[in-house]
């Protein structure tokens, strides 16, 4: 396992500049136009586990790299559980960034920014965390198909997957949900936020964890 971890690690290197480039710039976009710190780190760290999914799986693609792998003294559960713990690792890691970076900019740019929204340390680490376990989720629901399809193949099935839900919810918002019911959820979910909050995490790892032992079983019956 550490073994196969460490080779999902030496992946990321090969694009970790980039990834930060990115994310920062997203993070000073965000928070410059947004005028909100919270907002910022939240955004950031729901794009990272789909990035890092992508970039891990697109470089599976390259160059039989995944068939490559597979043939090294690696168990294919090892591979699998490197992957999702390599995206659960570097999530973490990027909530912690735009956590204390957030912090840090929101004391600082009130002073630049009129209209900009003040926001305490909790709520931009809460932010960043209910973020990021909504997306896990999201990716916890695309990485089966990845295995299963691989990455070119795999997007397009989500796409269908992932319309088709949005249409779903379109159809439940604006025909069964009247805006006082609407305006009643929101009020109960204003009133049982942290509850919430910490039952979005345990849903949220239990999924991923789920989808962790789904992936195996296809990996480990798939031919490569």
């Amino acid at each position: 396992m550490k073994a196969a971890f460490l080779s999902e690690l030496a992946i990321v290197r090969t694009f970790v500049l980039s990834f930060i480039g990115i994310l920062a710039f997203v993070f000073v976009f965000i928070c410059w136009t947004m005028e909100s710190a919270a907002g910022a780190a939240a955004v950031v760290c729901a794009m990272t586990p789909m990035l890092i999914m992508f970039s891990l799986m697109g470089y599976d693609d390259q160059n039989g790299w995944l068939r490559y792998r597979a043939a090294l003294p690696f168990a294919r559960r090892d591979i699998i559980t490197s992957r999702y713990a390599t995206i659960l690792a570097c999530a973490a890691a990027v909530i912690v960034c735009a956590s204390v970076l957030g912090i840090a900019l929101n004391g600082a740019l009130p002073r630049f920014l009129e209209g900009f929204e003040a926001a305490g340390p909790i709520e931009i680490i809460s932010s960043s965390v209910a973020a990021t376990m909504v997306v896990l989720i999201i990716a916890a629901i695309a990485e089966p198909f990845l295995v299963k399809f691989g990455n070119t193949k795999g997007i397009r099935y989500l796409m269908c997957v992932f319309i088709l839900a949005g249409c779903i919810d379109v159809v439940i918002l604006t025909n069964f949900l009247a805006p006082d019911v609407m305006q009643s959820i929101l009020a109960w979910i204003d009133t049982y936020s942290w509850p919430l909050f910490i039952a979005l995490i345990i849903v949220a790892l239990d999924i991923y964890a789920a989808s962790c032992f789904i992936s195996i079983q296809i990996f480990q019956a798939k031919d490569l």
